[in-house]
């Protein structure tokens, strides 16, 4: 059994500005940052087995994380 929760957030902000501290001069500038929040919880639940591979049924699944 797979279970699995994936968030993904992304912030941006961004920033355009000009002087024209003369007639035959302009002067452009700008920036910009994005910020991005991924997260992943990928959940493995695997039963328990015997030495020779055969499940164990009353026993509690084993829990892998990924």
């Amino acid at each position: 059994m797979l279970g699995e929760r994936t968030t993904q957030e992304s912030y941006s902000l961004r920033y355009d500005g000009a002087l024209k501290p003369a007639t035959e001069h302009l002067l452009k500038f700008g920036g910009e940052f994005t910020f991005y929040n991924l997260n992943s919880d990928l959940v493995k639940l695997e039963p328990r087995k015997t030495y020779f591979g055969k499940p164990l049924i009353n026993e509690p699944q084993l829990n892998l994380r990924f």
